[in-house]
């Protein structure tokens, strides 16, 4: 099997990546709600909720979970390190909120 073809058959990297685009959908969802407009370039931006960082390494670790097992040490550095990226997208987000509003 050549490198290429086992890229995309990494179930781990699958469901990481289908997480971050399901997130990346909702925030076109979530902007319709709030602003009444269609906004499809939303999804190419970084920013805002939902977090697709943070849904990608949580469908990482998921998928980490369910191929490995949920007692493999493997997914609890994994867990580790999600736990790391979420709080820091979220202390980034308040931070940046607190900057905007100053600068407004």
């Amino acid at each position: 099997m050549s490198e290429f073809t086992a890229f995309f058959n990494n179930s781990v990297l699958f469901w990481g990546l289908l997480s971050c685009l399901i997130a990346q959908f909702f925030k076109i969802i979530f902007n319709f709600f709030s602003t009444g407009k269609v906004r499809f370039g939303i999804m190419f931006e970084t920013g805002g909720m939902p977090s697709s960082h943070s849904a990608l390494i949580t469908g990482t670790t998921s998928g980490i979970g369910f191929q490995l097992g949920f007692d493999n040490p493997i997914f609890a550095l994994a867990i580790a390190i999600s736990l790391i990226v979420m709080y820091d997208a979220s202390g980034v987000r308040k931070s940046a909120g607190i900057q905007a509003a100053e600068i407004n």
